[in-house]
C-alpha cells in the first residue's frame, strides 16, 4: 500500500466490486490526473485483476507505450529497467497539457490517436524542463533527463 495513503484511500481498494468500479469511473473523470493517480495507486493490484473498462484520458494515452515499464517504486534508480509511475504521470500530465486537448479518447481509437501524438510527445519530453511537482515528488533534475 502507498505509504501516504490514508484510511479513506485504502477504503477505495477494499470497496465492494460494484462500488469499486463506480469509484474508479469517478476518479478517471478527475481533471487533476496527479490526484487521481495518487487515489488509484493503492487499488492497482485490484485494477489489474478486475480490468474494468476505463476511458483513455490524454495522460493515460501518453503512458500506454511505457505501461510495462512503470513501477510503483517511489524512487528513480539510474539504470533500472523501469520508471516510477509517479514520475511518468507528472511528465505525461505536463505533456498532455502542452500538446493535447483534454478530451477522452475511445479505446478503439487509441492506436490511431497514439500514432499521431506519441512522436510529438517524445519530442516535447526530450526538450522540456522537469514538470510542476517534480521536486516535491522527491525527484531531482538529472532523474528527469
Amino acid at each position: 500500500m502507498n505509504a501516504d495513503a490514508g484510511p479513506g484511500i485504502a477504503a477505495i481498494a477494499a470497496a465492494p466490486e460494484d462500488k469499486f468500479r463506480r469509484i474508479v469511473a469517478l476518479l478517471d473523470g478527475l481533471r487533476d490526473r496527479v490526484v487521481a493517480e495518487r487515489l488509484i495507486a493503492p487499488a492497482r493490484p485490484r485494477l489489474a485483476r478486475l480490468r474494468p473498462a476505463r476511458p483513455l484520458q490524454p495522460t493515460r494515452l501518453l503512458l500506454l507505450p511505457v505501461e510495462p515499464l512503470l513501477s510503483d517504486t517511489p524512487r528513480f534508480e539510474p539504470g533500472a529497467p523501469s520508471l516510477p509511475r509517479r514520475a511518468a504521470v507528472l511528465i505525461a500530465v505536463a505533456a498532455a497539457e502542452a500538446i493535447l486537448p483534454p478530451t477522452p479518447i475511445a479505446p478503439e481509437d487509441a492506436l490511431r490517436a497514439g500514432a499521431g501524438i506519441w512522436p510529438r510527445a517524445a519530442e516535447w519530453v526530450a526538450s522540456a524542463a522537469p514538470p510542476a511537482g517534480w521536486a516535491q515528488a522527491g525527484f531531482d533534475g538529472p532523474a528527469h533527463a
